[in-house]
C-alpha cells in the first residue's frame, strides 16, 4: 500500500540505529520528530538522513520530503489571500488565522490570544518571564542611542530612522514598518473586532483603541481601581463579573458559540463572527480558507 511504497524508497538511503541515536545535539532544527520515536519505539529504526545535513535523520519518506525544502527554498502552499507561500501546509493553516481573525491559542496567565501556539511562548516569555522587568537593555540605537531588551526591537526601531516599511497591505498597498501594525491594518478591511474592553464589552480591531477606549470609565473607576473577581484557577482578578466568566472557559474548555453552518464552536462571540466571515466569502475562497490543502 501507500506505506510499503514510501518504505521502498528509503532503501537506497536508510541504516539501523538505536532511538537514542534520533537525538542529535548539533541539529539546530526541531527534535520533536525524534523526541516521538525515542519514547514511543524501543526497538531499532529505519532511518533516512538527509544528504546535505547528514546528522538529521528521518524515519518516513514524507518526513525527509519536508525537511528538504528548507534547502532547495521550495514553498508549495500558496495563500490565495496574499502571495506568500510556505513549506508546510500546517504554517498555511496558522498563516490563513491572520486574515481570518481567529485565535484560537490563548496565554492561560492573562487570557491574551494568539493565532499560533508559538506566538503564546513568545509572548510569555516577553511578558511573563521575571527577566522581562528587569531594567537591562543591552541593545543600542546607533543613531539616537535609544536602548531595547532585544535585537528584535532595535531593529524595528531603527526603521524609524531608515524609513524602511517592508509589510504591505495587499489590499490598499499601505506600507508599515512592523507585521502586527500590518495585521491590525488589515482589519480594517475584514471588519475583524478581536479586541473587548473587558468593562462595557465594546470591541475593538486593535489593542491600542481599548486602551485609548477605556479613559472614558475612568471617572467611573478611578477612585476604587478594583479588581473584586478573582480566577481561582490562575489567580488573575477582573473588574467585571461576566469577563472573569469568559475567562474561565479557557480553563474548563467551554465553548458555547457554534456556527449554524458547520460544526465549529467558539469560547468567545467575536471568534464566532470572525470565522463566520469565511461563510460569506465567495464559495471558492471560502472553500481556501476552511481547508486550504
Amino acid at each position: 500500500g501507500k506505506r510499503r511504497k514510501a518504505n521502498s524508497q528509503l532503501n537506497s538511503n536508510s541504516f539501523i540505529v538505536q532511538p537514542t541515536q534520533l537525538k542529535q545535539a548539533h541539529c539546530q532544527l526541531p527534535t520533536q520528530l525524534q523526541l516521538i520515536h525515542s519514547t514511543t519505539n524501543p526497538t531499532q529504526l529505519k532511518v533516512a538522513h538527509c544528504q546535505l545535513q547528514l546528522h538529521w535523520r528521518f524515519r518516513e519518506a514524507c518526513d525527509l520530503k519536508k525537511h528538504t525544502r528548507i534547502h532547495t527554498g521550495e514553498r508549495p502552499y500558496q495563500c490565495r489571500l496574499c502571495p506568500s507561500a510556505f513549506t508546510q501546509s500546517n504554517v498555511l493553516k496558522d498563516h490563513l488565522r491572520s486574515h481570518t481573525g481567529e485565535t484560537p491559542f490563548e496565554c492561560d496567565l492573562c487570557g491574551r490570544q494568539f493565532t499560533r501556539s508559538c506566538s503564546v511562548l513568545r509572548h510569555k516569555k516577553r511578558i511573563h518571564a521575571p527577566q522581562v522587568h528587569t531594567n537591562e537593555r543591552p541593545f543600542e540605537c546607533d543613531t539616537c542611542s535609544k536602548r531595547f531588551r532585544t535585537s528584535t526591537h532595535l531593529k524595528t526601531h531603527t526603521r524609524i530612522h531608515t524609513g524602511e516599511r517592508p509589510y504591505q497591505c495587499q489590499l490598499c498597498r499601505s506600507e508599515f514598518r512592523r507585521s502586527s501594525t500590518l495585521k491590525d491594518h488589515f482589519r480594517t478591511h475584514t471588519g475583524g473586532t478581536p479586541f473587548e474592553c473587558d468593562l462595557c464589552g465594546k470591541q475593538f480591531t486593535q489593542s491600542s483603541h481599548v486602551w485609548r477606549h477605556k479613559k472614558i470609565h475612568v471617572p467611573q473607576t478611578s477612585s476604587l481601581g478594583e479588581k473584586p473577581f478573582p480566577c481561582f484557577h490562575c489567580h488573575v482578578r477582573f473588574a467585571r463579573q461576566n469577563t472573569l466568566k469568559k475567562h474561565e472557559r479557557i480553563h474548563s474548555g467551554v465553548k458555547p458559540f457554534f456556527c449554524h453552518i458547520c460544526d465549529a464552536s467558539f469560547s468567545q462571540r467575536w471568534s464566532l463572527k470572525c470565522h463566520e466571515r469565511i461563510h460569506s466569502v465567495p464559495a471558492a475562497l471560502g472553500a481556501s480558507l476552511k481547508n486550504p490543502l
